[in-house]
């Protein structure tokens, strides 16, 4: 049972809820970079404009976006938020179960069975609503930003291109915002927040104990940031190169090229890796003082053991997803 709640926890985590790819760096340019870049050129007839469309930073108003779609956003994030209250309530009726059989009763199974049919069903709706409101704000958005500043047909001008380039940026980004990083950002703080309240609930002294992670989670995600900052740098740089390796044809440069990219891919990877690693001894040391702290001082029933181990495990989830999340909204803290 203990396996089958973990493998739950990261597939609401990691499912996307928005049916959109969301924008890569190193595929998109940065819309801002398009926004401080001159017209093609002086002078045109009806030049687009992005006044409007886009605020002064360079991104589309959300007031703009969500026009006519509020009630499936809203319907959208409250789904969200009734799977991770059933998601956090798991482990509390886990244990409850567990008890309850130990004195040969099956009340607690009853409801556990129940609760998580319910997440099931909460979790699917979720997704399949998702899906939909956030794939037709992204369609309903994109049309009518680009109908908004397209020249009439027949009368392409120069830079029209790169002006559709800039709103499809404009509106991917929001809506990953609104379809991603929010959804993910609401999970990780009812993990994060949700699991040191019900370790509270079992024992207070758990909760500045699970609170220690912190440290080294900070400091190992700090120097994994400036190193994966430097490597996507070096890792972009030889990428922008690749069309011009191949033009030229030559065998030697093709392989030197994809040898420098395969290196820097290992490096990061490997930097990824032992990042993990040591984190998880840190969890390792946390969860043997939990245990050890928790059986010898509360002498808890089996049931309340489980529990409890779930929530440090949630928790530790939570602590994981705090990377993601601000790489999410990294683009909406840009200047402009």
């Amino acid at each position: 049972m203990m396996a089958m709640i973990v493998i739950t926890d990261r597939r609401s985590a990691l499912l996307p809820s928005n049916g959109i790819a969301p924008l890569s760096p190193a595929s998109v340019q940065d819309p801002n970079e398009l926004l401080r870049r001159p017209a093609a050129s002086a002078g045109r007839v009806n030049e687009p404009s992005v006044d409007g469309l886009v605020s002064k930073s360079g991104r589309l108003p959300l007031q703009t976006l969500l026009a006519g779609h509020r009630r499936r956003i809203v319907t959208a994030y409250a789904l969200s938020v009734l799977e991770n209250t059933l998601r956090l309530t798991q482990p509390l009726i886990l244990g409850w179960a567990v008890n309850d059989l130990i004195v040969r009763s099956y009340a607690g199974l009853i409801v556990f069975i129940l609760q998580h049919l319910a997440f099931m069903l909460v979790g699917c709706a979720r997704q399949m609503h998702g899906v939909r409101a956030f794939g037709r704000l992204f369609v309903d958005a994109t049309s009518r930003t680009l109908a908004d500043g397209s020249s009439p047909v027949g009368q392409r001008l120069p830079g029209d291109e790169s002006q559709a380039a800039l709103r499809l940026a404009q509106v991917r980004q929001s809506v990953d915002l609104l379809g991603s990083a929010v959804p993910l950002a609401a999970h990780a703080a009812f993990s994060i927040v949700g699991a040191l309240l019900f370790l509270g609930w079992y024992d207070i002294t758990l909760v500045p104990l699970c609170l220690v992670l912190l440290v080294p989670a900070v400091l190992l995600n700090a120097a994994d940031g400036r190193k994966r900052s430097l490597l996507g740098s070096r890792l972009r740089s030889e990428q922008e190169r690749t069309t011009d390796v191949l033009a030229e044809g030559e065998p030697r440069s093709v392989r030197r090229h994809f040898e420098a990219l395969l290196r820097w891919r290992i490096e990061s990877s490997d930097s990824q890796a032992i990042r993990f690693c040591l984190m998880d001894l840190f969890v390792l040391g946390v969860l043997a003082t939990i245990l050890v702290h928790f059986c010898l001082t509360v002498s808890p029933r089996a049931g309340d053991l489980v529990a409890v181990l779930q929530y440090v495990l949630i928790f530790v989830a939570g602590l994981s997803a705090v990377p993601q999340v601000a790489r999410g909204f990294t683009p909406w803290r840009r200047p402009a």
